[in-house]
């Protein structure tokens, strides 16, 4: 190896080393600290449950990632890339081979760097399903304490992390199709291919889905403190009409991006989204 392989090598070790290295040192003090009080069993119950929900997210987010970008990678024909020998410019087959680790690398990358911090959502799996505060209701939307305190934690958490999934995905798919030009610009106009235009309709109904969604529980959570807002005139007059009306927006986004699988003109997509 030359020794700008080794710099480049021992390079790649630290930047793997450092994190690597913190989380060992934050590890090792957790557990010095719940042997000193009798906690040990607690603590790697704790750890457990932090590796599955890492585990799950990331798996779940890696089959839909590289899922979405295998369905772009079919439709590739060929991809050439120009290279110069001297004066003579050739033109040069990418192999599939390498479309495939690309693609996959990038589905990788998708789900390592939303499931990163999952493990931090223990608390809100633990008290799922728990039961208490059912005889008090907030004024507002009449819903449980309990709902508040056992149930939403949980949904905010899952509703973020599909809406960043499937919007991250979308852009990807989206950004692919149109630069080996199934997706492109023409007089005025976007033109698409069949297969380019069945899988961002899908992609885009289903984001309009996870957003109807997070609209419906943002009053839920506006009640329960989750975005800091205070209740007053402005809550009751203003913040839960628009949610409901994005709720519905979101909702007819949905509706015409399939149909837009059917008519094959982005402006009916288009129109709830703008």
């Amino acid at each position: 190896m030359t020794r700008q392989g080794w710099g480049r090598a021992v390079l790649v070790v630290l930047v793997v080393a450092l994190p690597v290295g913190r989380w060992l040192a934050l590890r090792t003090a957790d557990r010095a600290w719940a042997e000193s009080v009798g906690a040990s069993a607690t603590l790697g119950a704790i750890a457990n449950l932090r590796l599955a929900i890492v585990a799950l997210v990331f798996v779940s987010a890696a089959v839909w990632a590289i899922g979405n970008l295998y369905l772009v990678y079919r439709s590739i024909g060929s991809v050439h890339v120009p290279r110069r020998l001297g004066n003579i410019e050739i033109v040069e087959a990418v192999p599939r081979r390498i479309l495939q680790i690309i693609m996959l690398a990038l589905g990788l990358s998708v789900a390592a760097l939303l499931s990163v911090r999952t493990g931090d959502w223990w608390r809100e799996f633990a008290l799922l399903g728990a039961r208490g505060g059912g005889d008090i209701r907030d004024p507002v939307l009449g819903r449980d304490l309990g709902y508040y305190l056992f149930t939403l934690p949980w949904q905010h958490r899952v509703e973020g992390l599909l809406t960043s999934l499937v919007g991250v995905v979308l852009a990807l798919t989206a950004l692919l199709h149109g630069l080996i030009g199934a997706v492109r610009w023409t007089a005025g106009r976007l033109e698409t291919t069949d297969l380019a235009r069945a899988h961002l309709a899908t992609q885009l109904a289903l984001f309009a889905t996870v957003l109807f969604v997070g609209y419906r529980l943002d009053p839920l959570e506006y009640v329960a403190g989750l975005h800091d807002v205070p209740y007053d005139a402005v809550l009751l007059e203003v913040r839960l009409p628009v949610a409901a009306l994005l709720s519905g927006l979101a909702l007819a986004a949905g509706i015409t991006s399939l149909v837009w699988v059917r008519l094959g003109r982005a402006a009916v997509a288009g129109v709830p989204w703008v």
